[in-house]
């Protein structure tokens, strides 16, 4: 396991440490809980915030690490792809 250190200002070190002891976790805890979450949700342009769902979550990954990616001719091969 790699350790890190970061910066972060007072106020939100005491923020972060009463909202893990509110939840009775470690702030450890609480920021890799919040590090996992943060890879479930997505938030658009206009603001909205939707949580991903598995499959989503699933192929992004992939596509992030360059496995399985799928290459089409046209629009409407993929299309036809993501119906099935």
């Amino acid at each position: 396991m790699t350790k890190m250190t970061i910066d972060i200002p007072d106020e939100r070190y005491k923020s972060l440490k009463h909202s893990a002891v509110e939840l009775g976790v470690s702030i450890k805890d609480y920021v890799l809980d919040a590090l996992n979450l943060k890879e479930e949700i997505m938030i658009r342009d206009d603001g909205v915030v939707r949580r991903l769902r598995p499959a989503t979550i699933k192929a992004l990954k992939e596509s992030r690490s360059g496995k399985k990616l799928k290459s089409f001719k046209s629009v409407e091969a993929l299309m036809r792809d993501l119906n099935n």
